[in-house]
């Protein structure tokens, strides 16, 4: 395996255990740490940031597929779901 794709897959693994873990926390619960980031000017700028920033992603993402000739589509549905996991992953099976 090359060395980028398995750093990818350690990250993304990583990554996927500590949301796992945040979320069995449910401390705050997920709806209730959503409605506290719209509610304040610090949670929207939070979102907007994190929106532009998951965009620009996408973008590349989606450049890079169809260099591959890969499909990008799944990759970006994903990732306003799933966030940056979906890009990561995407980067750890990545040929």
């Amino acid at each position: 395996m090359n060395r980028r794709p398995a750093l990818f897959v350690k990250i993304f693994c990583a990554f996927f255990a500590y949301t796992a873990w945040v979320a069995w926390q449910r401390d705050p619960p997920l709806l209730e740490y959503l409605a506290a980031l719209r509610s304040g000017t610090w949670g929207a700028q939070i979102l907007v940031d994190l929106a532009i920033s998951l965009g620009l992603v996408c973008t590349w993402l989606i450049r890079d597929a169809r260099q591959r000739g890969r499909r990008a589509w799944p990759w970006v549905l994903a990732t306003p779901f799933f966030g940056s996991l979906a890009p990561l992953l995407y980067l750890a099976l990545r040929r």
